[in-house]
């Protein structure tokens, strides 16, 4: 990966939690937050088996 593909990524990021956070009130930052923690203790179980 260059460094204008890392700057492009970086920037939709940047510009998707400003979208959310202006007119969703951070809805989908937590919805994605949510599913990360599941996705991690899904994780964590299968690792304990």
């Amino acid at each position: 990966m260059d460094n204008y593909t890392a700057f492009f990524l970086a920037l939709i990021l940047v510009i998707v939690a400003a979208v959310d956070g202006v007119f969703f009130d951070w809805a989908l930052t937590l919805e994605i937050g949510r599913l990360l923690v599941q996705l991690s203790d899904w994780l964590a179980f299968w690792r304990n088996i």
